[in-house]
């Protein structure tokens, strides 16, 4: 039985479809910032990162750094405790108050317990903790579970210690920690009468504070005591001392190591050799512990092992239990070395031991004795290693990595320099630091900076017509690596995500002096680059500083000095300002030089050079019998190349006698005319200034910053002398005021205006009522405008650049306008923002919308099938007259263009398979009832519907391979619907 599909009868239809076509909404447009131009992937902090502590596994560090650019919310211009989830790779700051921001007073010193939870620290802040600080450093307590911060350097009876506290180590549980203080008022067994720093033990779970530096009789000690560490299991506690009087055996002035037992309230000097004698007259200090207690090293210049034979700082450990002190610091064939070997840290078991040293010939990789480098001995192999390795070992670069930290187990090292070649991202040359993995020989940065943008003001933007491109100037050292002293020009590719450094010194050379800051634009297609600079290494023929215009072509590499004598001699005025056509053939710029044309005088003039001819000429020229008196700036060219505006007091350019204030003039290349545009309502110049024109593609419509609004137009609502925005219609001879704010009443301030090559979008700069500085739009064609950013106050020299269609800005702002830019961040950054409509006002924009009409076809069908995307109707019309409306068509994957898509002699309408030639179409019968079934492609997903028409007129699935059922779908009616003689189906997808 030969069944006909009448699609145009289908009930798939929609409400939503029925409603769009009823009604018709308007277009929503909405102008959104999605793009930080000024990006960075390099690394760059403002201040130096070091003093550090690692967890156990090795994936909390905390670390001190006075930079403002690891977090978000770094406000606070203080030193402050930053944490580190090296799983996460996460940053917080730590030294905070109860509000959650960062502390009032500088934070130093973090020690970390084993799982990372209690990181203790000093603090000269005041607002920690509820009771507030005083006028000293104290010791406190983070607890990263609770989220809480305590005090430690108080008495057992809870008074505050009265001088400095510092320098803490907290045990692996957190509960105990053992600090430096100065203070007197700590001590409530026995009167602090030594005027002397002295070694302190909180045990925060029994609320005591016990004086520990002091001999066993109670002799205070006669000198100070510092360096304290604790045990992991709370058990011993090493520190160092100069005094004379904690142990009858240390008589000496020089600084010696201790241990000291909690649980038997005893001391014991740690700083002798195997035979428990101690090498008088030479210090030892910097103790790190086990976390048992029994492994002890420090760092000292005496010589206390047969294998070092000299008096500089070499590493020792001693076991206390085997009464045995070994050397560490030995190179990789275990041999002792000439250099200084420091800052010794031990792991949990004592098999490791990190340290700095500057010999060379500790390790085969290291790369001279010049700086300190990171070892790691191996105590049970009796092997050492390198740990701070440069990214590339052919560049070790230099300074001095210091301070190891090494993990209680054994596998990561933390430590600091200002090495920048340990990262490849690094361009700081500040302390920051790293944490190396013995395991997997690779390094990470620690001190990573939050944001992602320059360090250093944007001072100028351009772009190119088409948006892809845009030039940056800045002098922030953190774009790419290299650059000079001055500020460098920058060229991003928005479709290739790259960013280049424009290298115009000869043989890509830094520039010895600047670029001018508004002094560069780019053509179309990104290839030409026209710029002002007074350097004199881009021309081997420059010799003098004066500012020049250059014409560089990327494509070729080649860089020409443009502004010079009509002779070929140097220019022998300044040049500035320079703006190219979209092709890149001709340039305009202002100079005050007198040679550049043979008839040139000594006023600031405009000149147009022909970048084909090389040729030449002034546009700013005097009408026949008027005075050349006057100066003219500010030249924008049309991106047709055909017009030139600018601004000028050169009154005679257009015939007038001298007299007025700044007017814009505009400039025809072809009949070398110029015209003048700020014509006032009685068809003279304005007695009030006009500045900054620009221009669109054809030259029809010039747009500028205006104090003479009131009598160029005839009125100015808001009364005041501040700058508006007119816009002036060559064709019409017509000017209008267009800086309105999104009620169309007159902006009080506006200014820096530009305008798109299609004569359609006003960008400019302006203030609002609360005299807050914003980046405006004002569509020509919707009358309508709209708000982009808060700018902050931008200098304006820096104008907003806008595309040739006008849906594309760049502007610069000091407010941050993205994530990727720091909260608290008052640096010039560069944007783009993005306009874009809602056709069908459903809240999804085009861009990203796949049924603007929701009309049920997506967007790509219609476009490439010649419908409307915009017209929701189109989806009823049957345009090839196959039987099937365009929709049904959409739905079946057939061609709405073509009435046989399968070109098998049957319209689509008729074809029960209009997408298989080969099948017999009047006799598919999958399931053997005797009715033919529906077999059915989505062209848009290529998925196949197959639904079998049982005997009670139901659709059934039927199972094959690639195909796929609808649940969905229903017969409605079954027979003779078009009165013909042959079956129909009609059928409902709900």
């Amino acid at each position: 039985m030969f069944v006909k599909l009448l699609f145009s009868k289908l009930f798939f239809i929609v409400f939503i479809f029925i409603t769009t076509i009823n009604n018709v909404v308007a277009a929503t447009s909405t102008w959104t910032t999605t793009e930080l131009v000024s990006e960075t992937e390099l690394h760059y902090n403002d201040h130096n990162s070091n003093q550090m502590a690692v967890s156990w596994n090795g994936r909390f560090v905390a670390f001190q750094s006075c930079a403002s650019t690891l977090v978000d919310y770094d406000s606070n211009g203080r030193c402050d405790i930053f944490l580190r989830d090296t799983v996460l790779n996460t940053t917080d700051i730590i030294s905070k108050n109860l509000l959650g921001f960062p502390a009032n007073g500088d934070s130093y010193a973090p020690s970390i317990s084993a799982d990372g939870r209690y990181i203790a620290f000093y603090s000269r802040a005041s607002d920690l903790i509820l009771i507030g600080g005083n006028s000293t450093y104290d010791v406190y307590l983070y607890d990263r579970v609770m989220n809480s911060i305590e005090l430690i350097s108080l008495a057992t009876d809870n008074v505050r210690g009265n001088g400095t506290s510092y320098g803490p180590s907290v045990s692996d549980d957190g509960n105990l920690v053992v600090f430096t203080s100065a203070a007197t008022s700590l001590d409530i067994e026995q009167n602090d009468i030594n005027n002397r720093e002295d070694i302190y033990l909180r045990n925060r779970s029994a609320g005591t504070t016990k004086r520990i530096s002091i001999a066993g009789d109670g002799t205070e000690g006669d000198r100070n005591s510092g360096d304290a560490v604790i045990s992991g299991d709370g058990k011993f506690i090493a520190f160092s001392s100069d005094a004379t009087t904690l142990l009858p055996t240390d008589t000496d002035t020089y600084d010696d190591v201790y241990r000291y037992d909690i649980l038997n309230d005893s001391l014991e000097l740690i700083s002798v050799d195997s035979n428990e004698l101690k090498n008088a007259y030479r210090p030892s200090i910097a103790p790190s512990i086990s976390s048992n207690g029994n492994l002890i090293a420090f760092q000292t210049t005496g010589s206390l092992a047969i294998t070092d034979g000299d008096t500089r700082d070499d590493i020792y450990v001693r076991n206390v239990s085997a009464g045995t002190t070994v050397q560490v610091s030995l190179n990789e064939n275990g041999v002792n070395t000439e250099g200084w070997a420091t800052n010794p840290s031990i792991s949990a078991d004592g098999s490791r031991v990190a340290f700095s040293s500057t010999y060379d010939s500790f390790t085969s990789d290291k790369p001279d004795a010049t700086n300190h480098e990171i070892f790691v001995r191996d105590l049970i192999s009796g092997t050492t290693v390198m740990a701070s390795h440069a990214y590339d070992s052919s560049f070790p670069g230099d300074g001095d990595a210091l301070l190891p930290k090494l993990s209680a187990n054994g596998q990561f090292i933390v430590y600091y320099t200002d090495r920048q070649e340990i990262n490849a991202l690094d361009v700081d040359n500040l302390d920051d630091v790293f944490m190396y993995d013995l395991l997997s020989t690779t390094t990470v940065k620690i001190s990573e900076p939050a944001g992602q943008h320059y360090t250093s003001d944007v001072d100028g933007v351009a772009l190119s017509s088409t948006g892809r491109f845009a030039l940056v100037r800045t002098d922030a050292t953190n774009v790419l690596k290299g650059g000079g002293s001055y500020d460098d020009l920058y060229l991003i590719d928005r479709a290739l995500n790259t960013k280049e450094r424009l290298m115009f010194g000869t043989r890509g050379a830094n520039l010895n002096r600047d670029i001018g800051d508004a002094g560069f634009a780019i053509s179309s297609d990104g290839d030409k680059i026209v710029f002002a600079s007074s350097a004199t290494n881009i021309d081997v023929n420059d010799t003098s500083t004066t500012w020049d215009i250059f014409y560089h072509t990327r494509s070729s590499g080649v860089t020409k000095r443009i502004s010079v004598g009509h002779d070929g001699s140097e220019a022998n005025g300044d040049s500035d300002s320079p703006d190219i056509s979209g092709d890149g053939r001709y340039v305009v710029f202002t100079s005050r030089a007198s040679n550049i044309v043979s008839n040139g005088d000594s006023y600031t003039d405009i000149y147009l050079y022909d970048a084909v001819s090389e040729e030449t000429i002034l546009v700013s020229k005097n009408a026949n019998g008027f005075s050349t008196t006057g100066t003219s700036s500010n030249p924008k060219i049309s991106s047709a190349g055909n017009y030139i505006t600018y601004q000028t007091t050169k009154h005679g350019v257009f015939g007038y006698d001298s007299g007025y204030s700044h007017q814009i003039a505009l400039y025809e290349v072809a009949s070398k005319q110029n015209t003048l545009v700020t014509l006032s309502v009685g068809e003279d110049p304005t007695n009030s200034s006009n500045y900054k024109p620009s221009i669109s593609w054809n030259g029809r419509y010039v747009t500028y910053n205006s104090d003479a609004t009131e009598e160029i137009i005839g009125y100015d609502n808001d009364h005041s002398s501040y700058d508006d925005i007119l816009l002036y219609d060559r064709a019409t001879n017509q000017t209008q005021l267009i800086s309105l704010d999104t009620d169309n009443s007159q902006i009080r301030y506006a200014y820096d205006s530009e305008i798109s090559d299609n004569g359609q979008k006003v960008v400019f700069k302006g203030y609002n009522a609360a005299n807050e500085e914003h980046i405006l739009v004002r569509d020509l064609v919707a009358n309508t405008t709209h708000y982009i950013a808060e700018a902050g106050n931008i200098s304006d020299h820096i104008k907003p650049r806008i595309s040739a269609s006008g849906d594309i800005v760049i502007y610069p702002s000091k407010i941050p306008q993205l994530d990727s830019v720091l909260a608290h961040s008052t640096i010039t950054q560069a944007y783009i923002a993005i306009q874009t409509t809602d056709s069908d006002d459903d809240g999804i924009p085009d861009n990203i919308d796949l049924d603007d009409d929701n009309d049920g076809m997506s967007d790509e069908f219609e476009l490439a099938n010649g419908l409307n995307p915009l017209d929701p109707t189109d989806a009823l019309v049957d345009s090839d007259n196959d039987g099937l409306t365009n929709l049904a068509e959409y739905l079946a994957g057939t061609n709405p263009q073509d009435n046989d898509s399968d070109s098998d002699g049957i319209l689509d309408g008729d074809d029960l398979s209009p997408l298989m030639p080969l099948t017999d179409n009047r006799g598919i019968d999958f399931n053997s009832n005797g009715l033919a079934d529906l077999l059915l492609r989505n062209k848009s997903t290529n998925q196949w519907y197959l639904y079998g028409i049982d005997t009670d007129l139901s659709l059934a699935s039927w199972g094959g391979v690639g195909l796929t059922t609808d649940s969905n779908w229903t017969v409605q009616d079954i027979g003779h619907l078009n009165n013909d003689v042959n079956a129909d189906v009609l059928v409902r997808h709900d």
